[in-house]
C-alpha cells in the first residue's frame, strides 16, 4: 500500500510479507526495499509503515520500538530516531547522518489503528462464523 511519493518519484508505504508481517518499504523506481534492511538489526526497531517522504529522502512512519508502537524518522544515511520506546535515542547505520527531532505519535494515528484493529477483528469473526456455517 503506497502512502506517499516525493518529487523524485520515491514511494513509501506498507507491505505484507509472505509470513503475514507488515513492513515499511521504499520503492526507488527500480526495486522495493524493506526499510528494516536499512537500519542496524540491534536498533530494537521493526518498521511497520512509512507514511511520508520528503525531497531530501527523510522518511517518517511508525513501527515497533522494543515492544512499543512509536513514530520514527529515518534519514538517507541510515539514522533512525523515534518518540521513545527504548529510551528515545537514535541508532546510526553504516552511512551515519544526523539525528532528527522526535515527534509524538499523533492521536489520530492511535484512533486509526483502533479502527483498523476493529475491522480486522470483525473480518476474523465473520470468517469464523462462515466456517461454522459451512460445517453444518
Amino acid at each position: 500500500m503506497a502512502e506517499a511519493v516525493n518529487d523524485s518519484d520515491e514511494v513509501v508505504g506498507m507491505s505484507l510479507d509472505s509470513s503475514g508481517d507488515y513492513h515499511a518499504f521504499l520503492y526507488d523506481g527500480s526495486a522495493m526495499i524493506d526499510l528494516n534492511s536499512l537500519i542496524p538489526a540491534t536498533s530494537g526497531w521493526d518498521l511497520i509503515n512509512a507514511d511520508g517522504i520528503n525531497n531530501a529522502g527523510d522518511i517518517v512512519g511508525y513501527g515497533d520500538d522494543d515492544g512499543l508502537l512509536e513514530a520514527f524518522e529515518l534519514t538517507p544515511g541510515g539514522t533512525i530516531s523515534g518518540t521513545g520506546g527504548n529510551g528515545g535515542g537514535s541508532s546510526s547505520g553504516s552511512g551515519g547522518g544526523s539525528t532528527g527531532a522526535a515527534v509524538p505519535l499523533p492521536s489520530a494515528l492511535w484512533a486509526g489503528m483502533g479502527v483498523l484493529m476493529g475491522l480486522v477483528g470483525a473480518k476474523v469473526a465473520r470468517r469464523s462464523k462462515c466456517g461454522m456455517m459451512n460445517d453444518e
